[in-house]
């Protein structure tokens, strides 16, 4: 079977905020039909700059989450820190600075959980992929350092409590799930307990 990429023929911003997040309605026209057929989807600058998040273990193997709220689902959300890019950083250099601002931890080793290519969480309907880092041997050296917008309160819980959030939907982050999932090997490689 082979699938059929359509053609982008129209793009056009339909609103934008001053973070750089865009809705944008796309016109695919498909090679095969013809058919034109509009998309609406959310990006962010230009869909070009993508976030990084990290899911921190302690040298106790314990996991350094956050919470805060979330205004696309309208509460508190457990989650793993992250963030964008300021500048010409690199995906790791925003890892590191992000698990420093929102948590006050450093990592002893950054892996890059998809060294090729970042991921998408939902690509039907968002430009944005993000890179995923596991990081290592984390302790507190500093305490947050949150931007004015900011709310977040640290939340450290065993590696297998962690898990069991994730399964049970109390961890309600796509993203964390998916560099859970991505970090498995290492996890087992270390003999932590899940």
């Amino acid at each position: 079977m082979t699938i059929h990429v359509p053609e982008l023929i129209r793009s056009e911003v339909l609103g934008e905020n001053d973070y750089g997040k865009s809705l944008v309605e796309r016109t695919y026209r498909h090679p095969i039909t013809g058919k034109e057929r509009g998309y609406g989807v959310f990006n962010w600058r230009d869909g070009k700059v993508f976030p990084s998040m990290v899911l921190p273990i302690t040298k106790e193997g314990n996991i350094v989450a956050i919470r805060q709220f979330r205004e696309g689902a309208g509460k508190i959300i457990l989650e793993l820190p992250g963030g964008n890019p300021e500048g010409v950083q690199t995906p790791e250099d925003v890892a590191r600075a992000e698990l420093l601002q929102e948590t006050g931890y450093v990592a002893d080793e950054m892996i890059s959980l998809s060294p090729s290519r970042p991921i998408f969480t939902e690509p039907a309907n968002f430009t944005v992929a993000f890179h995923p880092f596991l990081a290592l041997g984390c302790r507190k050296v500093a305490r947050q350092t949150l931007d004015e917008n900011e709310d977040i309160e640290v939340h450290v819980i065993t590696l297998e409590k962690w898990i069991e959030e994730c399964r049970t939907g109390e961890a309600d982050c796509m993203e964390g799930m998916s560099i859970t999932f991505l970090a498995l090997p290492w996890i087992t490689q270390l003999g932590l307990p899940l």
